[in-house]
């Protein structure tokens, strides 16, 4: 009953952030409330303690962010749905046009881009490649997991071969210098400079072609870069996760990356 009096008042709807997420997931919120401001309608995103090191990177989204209080829980409605299906939620124009703004809302994080541009050059393939938590928990690797070193072999049967070098993001360095740079036929290597997430992003954002993980964090990598490189080749995973029925979900997926598939 607090609402309407909230809305004349000028208190925003807040979409919901769990604590447990990171990543890719908040820029998602972001973009859902970046397009609810397109609509007239006053829209945050809840600030959790693992937001604030993108204010750091981009401070524009500050202005899309809310530390809730007391009045903001009693006065302002609350998104707790995860607006992030592409076609359902925003449109490619929508997505387009935020990641154009986040991007330029940042001469920083550009620079990374540039230099990383740089040192990538025309003829490197990017490959990113979800670790972590995905494989640690049985149900985690039963929704997640895949099996990366077959679809490593799979994209690179479909990647030209004017890419001769290949440059490997990952959150675990050490199991892929195991099992992935011997399956790659040319010079592979490392950012070695990594200093945190946003060097792995602008990296993303840089290539000149990628080959995606199945994280939302890599989603974003795709997207950013597909703004500033429209023409670049994009290749996907099978899918993003496991629906409970065993089939794929594609829904975050841009309808330009060419999906790999691969046998089980």
């Amino acid at each position: 009953m607090f609402l309407p009096l909230g809305r004349a008042l000028g208190y925003p709807e807040i979409q919901h952030a769990s604590p447990l997420i990171n990543g890719g997931n908040f820029l998602y919120y972001w973009l859902y409330a970046y397009n609810q401001e397109g609509r007239g309608i006053q829209t945050r995103v809840q600030e959790r303690e693992r937001i604030l090191v993108w204010f750091e990177q981009f401070p524009w989204l500050k202005k899309y962010s809310v530390r809730p209080k007391l009045p903001h829980r009693l006065l302002s409605a609350w998104n707790g749905t995860s607006p992030d299906i592409l076609g359902r939620d925003f449109t490619a124009e929508q997505l387009q046009n935020f990641c154009r703004e986040l991007l330029e809302s940042s001469p920083a994080f550009m620079a990374k881009v540039e230099g990383y541009r740089a040192l990538l050059g025309e003829k490197t393939c990017l490959i990113n490649i979800r670790r972590g938590d995905y494989y640690q928990h049985q149900h985690l690797i039963d929704q997640y997991g895949l099996d990366n070193e077959k679809y490593v072999v799979a994209a690179l049967g479909l990647l030209p071969e004017s890419y001769t070098r290949f440059c490997l993001v990952s959150d675990d360095i050490g199991w892929c210098q195991e099992h992935i740079t011997p399956l790659i036929p040319g010079e592979v290597f490392y950012n070695h400079n990594r200093q945190d997430m946003f060097d792995d992003l602008a990296l993303l954002t840089a290539a000149p072609a990628l080959v995606l993980a199945n994280s939302t964090f890599s989603f974003w990598g795709g997207h950013l870069g597909d703004t500033l490189n429209p023409q670049r080749l994009v290749l996907a995973p099978p899918y993003h996760f496991k629906n409970p029925d065993g089939s794929y979900n594609r829904e975050r997926f841009d309808r330009s990356w060419a999906v790999v598939e691969i046998s089980e």
